[in-house]
């Protein structure tokens, strides 16, 4: 099989189904839900297009990404409302 080194994260995070195989990220292997959380909580992806929501303000675009990446609610709310403020 020959594809695109730029698929492989689509692939290990998820965002595209494995259609057969298995792969193991820091042990985890992506084709349990629970490896697959594991995976998406150790490694960080920056997707190859804008994810912007326009009904959603700066502070809650933070508060997703945070939250996603497993930080705790009050403390994400806080400091999501400290950046949001930077200019």
């Amino acid at each position: 099989m020959c594809f695109s080194l730029s698929l492989i994260p689509t692939y290990i995070t998820g965002a595209l189904p494995l259609s057969g195989g298995e792969a193991l990220v820091l042990g985890h292997p992506i084709s349990e839900p629970a490896g697959l959380a594991a995976v998406r909580a150790a490694m960080g992806v920056c997707p190859q297009f804008d994810v912007l929501w326009p009904e959603l303000t700066g502070r809650e675009h933070l508060v997703i990404c945070a939250l996603v990446k497993g930080l705790r609610l009050p403390q994400v709310w806080h400091g999501a409302g400290e950046q949001a403020t930077l200019r």
